[in-house]
């Protein structure tokens, strides 16, 4: 339902308690704005909820680093067969994670792609970001989703006393529809107390989102949050979702709240270079660190990118997909400009272009284009369809294509 077509791969880290997380990194095609983690309850690597709720933010050019708190998964074994993450008894959750272990992810983040920006958590996982962004400097923003606001507000989640807790070192937690084991020092970083100090220690932008409807965790939790926290802050209500985000589409748009409130406290975008918004000048800039290139085309930004099986990110379309865009271009304007110049009912002209490559490598090979008209207008008769098929036979980039160019690189 929410295809955005981003680059998911899965990402293998250890805690430093020792604990195997198996994450999912999502990379948006395009322009690549920041990176944010995201640390959620709602279920493990597959969720619906957390699959939308993601690319509600890639939407907004954010990649995102995205885990299950409550019960996280481990990597497969080596035979590449899913397991199960240990546990301490046989038959129950593994163990939670909590703020340490989303400062270990940000890290994980920091080193293979680049610093998190923007930290994320739904319910638990909510609280704990608030704790981890006061450990992590380069984080500029920080979201909750239906969090609680202190451990105070979490007791009738619990199945364990005080005495139980004390002398195990965790608790057992009933989260939506399943157990979680939360280490008990989470519990005490929820404190009420500690809970506020982390607020008021925040410093940074602040965005609160609950719904009315969450019984899980009350709407009044996100009132403590919001008047605990220091400006700039904003609330924003998700009237229709529960806790678990059972409607996947609830989720998308929470994730599109945020990324667009992301896009108004997040640095600014740095401008193209002027000469970049040149007419009738392209321009293309890689660095080694990657094969995402940012281009421009006569002062329109892009981006361009080879395909994973050429080695590159997918990013983008590859050098020949533009190529077949400007012959498609060319040709549906070409068609249009006859149409119009002759008075003919044309509505609507589709091309379609794909591109084949002979077995030749080289500059001399040859490229093969096949070029698909589809015309649009119940009055057209066969005649001018005829004339408007012509038309896109002498496209401009046809014509280019069709006749040696002279290309000239040099050094500057």
């Amino acid at each position: 339902m929410f295809d955005n077509r981003a680059r998911a791969t899965q990402v293998a880290f250890g805690t430093r308690r020792g604990q195997e997380v198996l994450a999912r990194l999502d990379i948006p095609r395009g322009r690549l704005r920041a990176y944010a983690v995201f640390a959620h309850c709602l279920g493990p690597d597959g969720d619906p909820s957390a699959e939308a709720f993601v690319a509600g933010l890639l939407e907004y050019g954010i990649g995102v680093l995205s885990f299950e708190l409550t019960a996280p998964q481990a990597p497969p074994d080596a035979e590449g067969e899913a397991r199960a993450a240990p546990t301490a008894e046989e038959g129950e959750p593994p163990l939670a994670l909590d703020t340490q272990d989303i400062v270990d992810a940000a890290s994980v983040l920091r080193v293979s792609h680049g610093a998190p920006e923007l930290l994320v958590g739904h319910s638990l996982a909510g609280a704990a970001v608030l704790r981890a962004a006061l450990d992590l400097h380069e984080v500029r923003a920080v979201a909750t989703i239906a969090a609680p606001s202190d451990a105070t507000h979490m007791l009738h989640l619990l199945e364990d006393d005080d005495t139980t807790i004390e002398a195990r070192g965790e608790a057992r937690l009933w989260v939506v529809d399943r157990f979680a084991r939360l280490r008990a020092p989470f519990l005490d970083e929820l404190e009420e107390t500690e809970m506020r100090n982390a607020l008021l220690a925040l410093k940074r932008p602040l965005l609160v989102l609950h719904s009315p409807l969450d019984n899980v965790v009350g709407i009044d939790n996100a009132r403590r949050i919001y008047d605990a926290a220091r400006h700039p802050k904003s609330f924003v209500s998700l009237p229709g979702a529960d806790h678990a985000f059972t409607r996947p589409e609830q989720a998308h748009v929470a994730g599109e709240l945020v990324g667009a409130w992301a896009a108004t406290v997040l640095p600014p975008e740095p401008p193209p270079p002027d000469e970049w918004r040149e007419d009738g000048v392209a321009y293309a800039r890689t660095t080694a660190s990657t094969t995402r290139t940012e281009a421009s085309a006569g002062g329109f930004p892009l981006v361009i990118d080879e395909s994973e099986a050429a080695g590159g990110e997918d990013a983008g379309p590859d050098p020949f997909d533009l190529l077949c865009a400007a012959l498609a271009g060319s040709t549906s304007l070409a068609v249009r400009a006859r149409a119009q110049e002759e008075g003919w009912p044309l509505e609507e002209v589709t091309t379609r272009v794909t591109h084949e490559r002979d077995g030749a490598v080289g500059p001399d090979a040859a490229a093969r284009f096949a070029v698909e008209v589809r015309l649009v207008g119940a009055g057209l008769s066969e005649a001018q369809r005829a004339r408007l098929l012509e038309a896109a036979e002498r496209c401009p980039v046809r014509a280019s294509l069709g006749r040696a160019a002279v290309i000239e690189a040099r050094l500057v």
